[in-house]
């Protein structure tokens, strides 16, 4: 394992490799010289047999690109893994517990569908453990797996799922698959996930990973002026919305058939700074 590693510290390297496991550290590369001389210096004070898997990087390549190591993070940040056979796994992380769904995709084998469901759930499995380490997955974690017919298929996928989390660090407990094809596992929690590290929930679904639609938008505006038309005054009303939202009030003639009182008028603005579920009901 050729691990790039840029501490402040070089203090810190050593819990981490302990983490990891020293055995299974092969090379700490640095590209700062200032951290490289620390990291060094304290290795060789601390742990001196790890001190001579410590390596400067010189190269003016940046040290994430040159291993490649950027295109594999936005990989870990995806939701779906494709496997080799064309199927894949679609890994959703919430608040109780960490959903992973196995998915035949474009692979439709060779002989039989039970044949193209153990080889998709046989790649999966090794994938799904792959994962679980790569993204610090932790807590409770249900598989759901392509049923399968045969029993001695579901020994098979049972037993590659045990040998797989054996190639684990953390601590995990693997219950039996269901009649309905769904594994839970538990995987002891160290830290925050990888997602959990790089990312932050996003400002217009708040985490939900679903907005609403702009013709439901149109109908709540149109509803909230139904129900606010009576209490208002004055000549006009001003409605500020998303531009998109604007656009679909404008040519499917959403606010027309609103029974406006006499001498008042709407008039309709697109803001793109608003968020696209906010809307504004202005009486001027």
């Amino acid at each position: 394992m050729d691990t790039g590693l840029d501490y402040t510290q070089g203090k810190r390297i050593v819990p981490t490799a302990r983490a990891v496991g020293i055995d299974a550290v092969d090379r700490v590369t640095i590209d700062s010289e200032s951290v490289y001389r620390q990291t060094l210096d304290f290795m060789k004070a601390v742990q001196p047999a790890l001190s001579r898997r410590v390596h400067h990087y010189k190269k003016e390549t940046p040290i994430f690109e040159e291993y490649g190591i950027e295109v594999e993070l936005e990989k870990a940040l995806k939701s779906r893994v494709w496997l080799k056979s064309g199927g894949s796994i679609v890994i959703h992380q919430t608040e109780a517990l960490v959903a992973i769904d196995v998915n035949t995709g474009k692979y439709v084998g060779k002989r039989r569908l039970e044949d193209t469901v153990l080889k998709t759930n046989m790649e999966a499995v090794e994938e799904v453990c792959r994962q679980l380490r790569l993204r610090d997955l932790g807590g409770i974690i249900v598989v759901d797996l392509i049923d399968m017919e045969e029993h001695r298929n579901r020994r098979r996928v049972q037993e590659q799922f045990e040998e797989a989390l054996r190639r684990d660090r953390a601590k995990t407990k693997l219950l039996q698959i269901s009649e309905f094809g769904l594994v839970e596992i538990t995987r002891q929690r160290t830290k925050r996930s990888l997602e959990r590290v790089l990312c932050q929930p996003c400002p217009y679904c708040l985490g939900s990973s679903h907005i609403r639609s702009v013709e439901t938008l149109c109908l709540d505006v149109q509803r909230e002026l139904r129900k606010l038309l009576p209490s208002l005054e004055g000549t006009e009303v001003l409605i500020r919305v998303h531009p998109e939202v604007a656009r679909r009030l404008e040519t499917e003639h959403w606010l027309e058939s609103l029974p406006l009182p006499q001498d008042m008028r709407l008039s309709l603005k697109g803001d793109a700074s608003l968020h696209h579920e906010q809307y504004d009901i202005i009486n001027t």
